[in-house]
């Protein structure tokens, strides 16, 4: 796991490096704007393991966007994290770009930064630097594999999550009952707070079902005009999903307005039925985690199982109808029939008896 090799590369590194302590601080695939420290090695940088703040005003965020190594023994006065560097008594620190030249599978080029730091402001020596910068190298080969390994393992269980949702939307023919399943399975795949199904007539949006892990109420059957331009009716346009920050509430009603408090951030799948987009899968979360490019993929995977079993649940649900049509006609006609014949039958009775003249 990703984790457990930062972790090893860290205390690594001091030990080739005595008297220093060493962070490992990573762009999140889900976030490119903060930094998340993975790793650390020595008392300071092991209390800031997990912590997460902007990389912009840093010189770790330097060294990163502008792709070079950067020290200085003055990190208090310009960094923005003055504060937290004060603390531990630091004040040099040796900043390497982890950097391999090739793009992860979410589309990062530059993983973090790795960096050594030591107390007071003494400058690191000669071959100190060598040996940081040739640890660097190292260590960005080592943790690019680590990374591309773990984004295999979590394609893999995307897919293996995917067959399995099919399967289960599969099993079900009742239209409603799928329809509970696809929101169900939607919302505990990705760490969702709600999912809602709404079908889509013209510039209109009708919602069919909804779930709420929360429990809280969801209103059904509402229909709603489609905002010009929001990320819904992009994402009907396109036919592609879209994500968007919250919403607009100066465009909702007070109803939709207090079953959409504290949404942060939405994800819209658009899925296609008979040729064209025909429903709308929409999720949201209350917490400030973005939905990310992966939860993306695995919503489709699941969208795209659940428009053929919606579509198969509609055709099973006319041919129910048809038949059931079919067998109201005939006990209908055979109702009809039955009393003629009986009139006739006991006719021909009586004229087989000779009693009727």
């Amino acid at each position: 796991p990703f984790k457990e090799v930062a972790e090893v590369v860290a205390r690594q590194a001091t030990a080739i490096v005595p008297g220093t302590e060493c962070l490992i601080s990573m762009v999140p695939r889900e976030r490119p704007s903060p930094f998340r420290i993975v790793a650390g090695s020595g008392a300071w940088a092991e209390s800031l393991v997990g912590r997460e703040w902007s990389w912009l005003g840093t010189i770790a965020g330097s060294s990163m966007s502008e792709t070079r190594t950067i020290e200085s023994t003055r990190l208090q006065a310009e960094s923005s994290l003055g504060e937290t560097l004060r603390e531990g008594g630091i004040d040099t620190g040796r900043l390497i770009p982890l950097i391999t030249g090739q793009e992860l599978p979410d589309g990062r080029t530059a993983m973090g930064v790795l960096g050594f730091y030591r107390l007071g402001s003494t400058p690191f020596s000669a071959e100190e630097r060598v040996l940081m910068d040739e640890f660097g190298k190292r260590v960005s080969l080592t943790l690019h594999r680590a990374e591309l390994l773990d984004a295999a393992n979590r394609a893999n269980d995307r897919l293996k999550t995917g067959l399995d949702h099919t399967l289960d939307l599969a099993s079900a023919l009742d239209y409603r009952e799928v329809m509970k399943r696809l929101l169900r399975r939607a919302v505990e795949s990705v760490g969702a707070d709600r999912a809602s199904l709404a079908l889509v007539e013209g510039s209109e949006m009708i919602v069919e079902e909804g779930y709420d892990r929360d429990g809280r109420p969801f209103p059904h059957g509402g229909r709603y005009a489609i905002p010009v331009g929001s990320p819904t009716d992009r994402a009907v346009k396109t036919g592609r999903p879209k994500v968007g920050e919250g919403f607009d509430e100066a465009r909702l009603d007070t109803q939709s307005r207090e079953t959409h408090t504290g949404v942060r951030h939405t994800a819209i799948i658009p899925l296609v039925l008979g040729g064209k987009v025909g429903a709308i899968l929409m999720l949201i979360r209350r917490t400030d985690s973005p939905f990310a490019k992966e939860d993306i993929e695995l919503l489709q995977l699941i969208g795209n199982a659940a428009a053929v079993a919606l579509r198969n649940a509609e055709l099973y649900g006319k041919a129910h109808d048809l038949s059931r049509t079919k067998s109201d006609f005939m006990n209908l006609a055979a109702h009809e029939l039955r009393t003629p014949l009986s009139v006739i039958s006991g006719y021909l009775s009586l004229l087989r008896a000779g009693t009727f003249v």
